[in-house]
């Protein structure tokens, strides 16, 4: 799955010294349409009471940025297993070119606040004359409105998770390791956007070890402390027109469900799905008289009969509430059951001699088999082999039930099918039509393409697979959720295909839908 989290406040503090005359510590920007890092050193001067300072001036510059993990929060009860390698969190700000030269050779760092910020309505990045918080000296106003200082100006006093009296964080303890939060990135030319890894930041928080906050982003150590000047690195923010260009961090991890009923071959491992609907809607089924929820491992058998009468054998796999989440808790209504069968199993290897494959009764019933669930058929297939599978097939790919909108924060599943070419002109000849089946490939990815400017806006990841296609009975299809990408745009979907070896990319131009409110 690939989630974007856009920031619900942004603003950069800064003392930037304003006509070489004063510091403008108490200025706020936080409706500005960038985000703005820089260093100046001995570029300016300026009068502190009564004395004026002509050397070793600093300015600099600090980026806020704070995102809302709540629909994050409700996914880790669901679908979303935070723990689980294939999470990743990645946060991206993207940069604003303006032709101008760019520092470059230099370290940034994102680190997670200790205390909250306020975004504030300022917007004069100019003079510099918007009086607000956050500033350099105040991170926000109270209920009562006092203003609530910084420990140090510029959000200035690191320490580690769980300490008084502090800005920011740089470390904490998960278990009996040590966990350094800073989110590190080098810049050697200069031009691009900032891209760090807060998977370990994300995790904490959404496991309760760390406060959200927001993140602090800042040249890091001597880099900040130097005797160089970095003007500037622009970025935008979240109150930038073109919102594809706003601040968001990436939130990928694999809830791929690969149901083997198309696909199904002896020898290698695979599951088997089922899925209980009510009115459209997933719902654990109910069991017995007693009507209990089916939930948890171990809660449901299904049985696989080959053959019939006196000589029908049966092979039992117990079968589980199929989960994905972080706290164990089941996907409702579904459940799978994963195992392999041995074609060489005296049940079998007499009947597969003379054929490729084997239709095999499913049941799946309660564990004591004394209430049914479903009855239906399944084909085990052999591996295929032969001396004409060294080249790609020619397939061909429609995109099923596309809506031309969607609701911002919904769920959308789009259905994929595939059609083999080439099989097909194979395949035996009928009298009557027929439906045609979908085929299944084992590698295919989405991703999501702007189609009035062509940014990539949802990536290909066939590294966690995010964005790796889902296989049910039906077939293939696109589990995608709608959060983050900008409204009123239209947006297209290609396919990266990996099939016999082969990669390619498909477009899938019968596919056109916009985000709606």
């Amino acid at each position: 799955m690939f989630y974007i989290l856009t920031s619900s406040a942004d603003t950069y503090i800064t003392n930037k010294i304003i006509d070489n005359s004063f510091k403008a510590e108490d200025t706020n920007v936080g409706r500005a349409a960038t985000l703005d890092l820089f260093k100046l050193y001995d570029e300016s001067v300026y009068i502190s009471g009564s004395t004026r300072i002509t050397s070793s001036v600093d300015e600099i510059s600090r980026l806020l940025v704070k995102f809302n993990y709540d629909t994050l929060v409700t996914l880790a009860s669901s679908s979303l297993d935070f723990t689980h390698s294939s999470f990743k969190a990645k946060l991206e700000l993207t940069e604003i070119e303006t032709g101008a030269p760019v520092p470059r050779n230099f370290w940034v760092v994102a680190h997670p606040l200790a205390q909250a910020f306020d975004e504030g309505s300022g917007r004069d990045v100019n003079r510099f004359l918007d009086v607000d918080a956050a500033n350099f000296l105040t991170a926000s106003y109270s209920s009562s409105g006092s203003p609530v200082l910084w420990n140090i100006s510029g959000s200035g006093r690191p320490g580690p998770v769980g300490s008084g009296g502090i800005d920011y964080i740089t470390t904490g303890t998960l278990g009996s390791t040590k966990v350094d939060y800073g989110a590190p990135q080098y810049f050697s030319d200069g031009p691009g956007k900032i891209s760090v890894d807060v998977t370990k930041v994300l995790s904490s928080s959404l496991a309760g070890d760390l406060p959200n906050y927001g993140f602090r982003i800042s040249f890091s150590g001597s880099y900040e402390t130097d005797t160089k000047t970095r003007f500037a690195k622009r970025f935008a923010a979240r109150h930038v027109r073109n919102k594809l260009l706003a601040p968001r961090i990436l939130v990928t991890w694999d809830n791929t469900i690969k149901d083997s009923h198309k696909s199904f071959v002896f020898n290698s491992s695979a599951s088997l799905f089922l899925k209980n609907t009510l009115g459209g809607t997933a719902k654990n089924i109910r069991s017995g008289t007693a009507e209990t929820e089916l939930t948890g491992q171990n809660c449901i058998l299904l049985t696989l009969i080959s053959g019939s009468g006196a000589t029908a054998t049966s092979i039992y796999v117990t079968g589980s509430q199929h989960t994905g989440s972080a706290t164990g808790a089941g996907m409702t209504g579904v459940y799978s059951a994963s195992f392999a069968l041995d074609r060489f199993n005296s049940t079998f290897f007499k009947t597969l001699k003379s054929r490729d494959d084997l239709k095999l009764t499913e049941i799946w019933s309660s564990i004591d088999r004394t209430i049914g669930y479903l009855t239906s058929s399944i084909t085990v297939k052999k591996y295929t082999v032969g001396s004409d599978n060294f080249v790609n097939r020619d397939l061909v790919f429609s995109a099923l039930n596309v809506q031309p909108e969607y609701k911002q924060y919904s769920r959308a599943k789009i259905r994929v099918f595939i059609e083999d070419i080439d099989a097909g002109l194979k395949a035996k000849s009928y009298k009557l039509p027929r439906k045609l089946d979908t085929v299944v490939v084992d590698k295919v990815y989405y991703r999501i393409r702007d189609i009035e400017t062509n940014t990539i806006v949802v990536p290909f990841d066939d590294t966690t697979n995010s964005t790796m296609l889902s296989v049910d009975s039906a077939g293939m299809y696109i589990d995608l959720m709608t959060a983050g990408l900008p409204l009123n745009r239209n947006y297209t979907i290609d396919l990266l295909v990996k099939d016999m070896g082969v990669s390619e990319v498909i477009e899938l131009n019968n596919i056109s839908f916009r985000i709606t409110s």
